[in-house]
């Protein structure tokens, strides 16, 4: 080989080192992008969670219905809701004594609702 052949054969690997190190760094840059991206969608991903658990809280409550005793004859309800019990007056135990549980969760509901709306 002539020296001006190696001479050129050398020039040609040195560009494609060069351009092997700028492909490298654009996509040592775009890997730190998509991370960057992949954690903002994480954190976008928690936050619609957190706000579906509490809209499934209030469109489908768990109800917890509290029949009274003799020194404390009233039939109440509550409901978790935002961290805390809320707790509903149902009516006396006589004045409930022919209705279902489920007509009491109902009532329980429509007032944990209207609650909601007072806010």
């Amino acid at each position: 080989m002539r020296r001006s052949e190696i001479l050129w054969e050398q020039d040609e690997l040195s560009t494609q080192e060069e351009i092997l190190k700028r492909d490298i760094e654009s996509d040592k840059s775009d890997l730190e992008n998509l991370k960057d991206k992949m954690v903002r969608e994480e954190e976008t991903l928690h936050e619609i969670r957190k706000h579906l658990k509490h809209v499934s809280t209030i469109l489908k409550p768990k109800i917890y219905i509290i029949m009274g005793t003799k020194k404390y004859p009233y039939v109440r309800g509550k409901v978790w809701f935002n961290g805390k019990w809320k707790w509903f007056h149902v009516g006396t135990i006589d004045s409930c004594r022919g209705y279902s549980d489920s007509k009491i969760r109902a009532q329980v509901k429509q007032k944990f609702y209207q609650s909601i709306n007072n806010l």
